[in-house]
């Protein structure tokens, strides 16, 4: 038994959310990023699917941002620089990550970014499109209030991404 730190996500299965663990999981396995939290092992019961994943001890960047009031603004920038690199890998394996907001995105003991959350990932095939709004709406680009708008390819999403950033920049 090592000592590593690690977090646990838990989550209820026979909820009708057995295809969205599942993608979580899919995608998680295939990203291997310094900015992108870690899936470390995988465990499955009757009741509940535990995800056991790489800890970020400082906890989210809205947690951390409200407790400081603000960050400096080089810490701000690094973390800016490292979240645009997260996107940037998983749009290079064509993820869109559909819910990036400060309570996603984690830091680690040294302050840096570990982007989180899966859930409503979704990896894109060419040309392929997804009908409906997923996310937060608070974070996401105007277009996307639209319910005309509610069907978008990959490319879209990267731009809602290149919408989504600036926005968490001005929240630091």
């Amino acid at each position: 038994m090592t000592q590593t730190l690690v977090a646990i996500k838990i989550l209820k299965r026979g909820t009708g959310t057995e295809h969205l663990i599942s993608s979580e999981i899919e995608l998680l396995k295939d990203l291997h990023h310094p900015h992108i939290v870690q899936l470390l092992q995988v465990i499955e019961t009757k009741q509940k699917t535990y995800l056991v994943m790489e800890y970020a001890a400082r906890g989210s960047l809205l947690k951390c941002v409200t407790m400081c009031g603000y960050l400096e603004e080089e810490e701000a920038r690094i973390l800016f620089r490292e979240l645009t690199l997260a996107i940037k890998y998983i749009h290079s394996h064509n993820i869109a990550h559909r819910d990036i907001k400060a309570e996603n995105i984690l830091l680690d003991w040294e302050g840096h970014i570990k982007l989180s959350d899966f859930g409503l990932g979704k990896r894109f095939d060419s040309g392929e499109k997804v009908k409906g709004f997923c996310g937060t709406i608070e974070y996401c680009a105007p277009e996307f209030l639209d319910p005309g708008h509610w069907v978008v390819d990959r490319a879209e999403f990267s731009r809602e991404h290149r919408w989504t950033a600036p926005y968490l920049s001005w929240t630091l």
